[in-house]
């Protein structure tokens, strides 16, 4: 049976990412030194596994440019290598359900 939403890693190096909630500055680390290694040959796959989105109010937000930017590096070397897994802090933005924390609510922000 085939699922289209299922990728196959079966052989190669995946560089692995989960937890950024927004923080550009270490998604922009990230993406350097994936984009780098890839050029190496030295990585095959960017698998970032989900909470890309909000982050502490005491910081700047910039989760809606790393998932635009996550969308053009899908673009540019496709799904199959640029893989991008939901979290439970994109899991409110697709069932439009609201994710908080005590008194603090992330969805709208968003």
């Amino acid at each position: 049976m085939e699922y289209p939403r299922l990728k196959h890693l079966d052989d190669g190096i995946a560089m692995v990412v989960t937890d950024l909630h927004g923080e550009g500055e270490a998604y922009d680390h990230i993406r350097e030194t994936f984009l780098n290694l890839y050029e190496q040959k030295k990585v095959n796959y960017l698998v970032l596994c989900g909470d890309l989105i909000h982050i502490r109010r005491d910081v700047p937000d910039e989760s809606v440019r790393i998932m635009l930017d996550v969308i053009d590096l899908q673009a540019e070397f496709g799904d199959d290598v640029v893989i991008m897994l939901m979290g439970n802090h994109e899991m409110p933005h697709v069932y439009s359900t609201t994710l908080s924390k005590g008194n603090d609510e992330f969805t709208a922000p968003f």
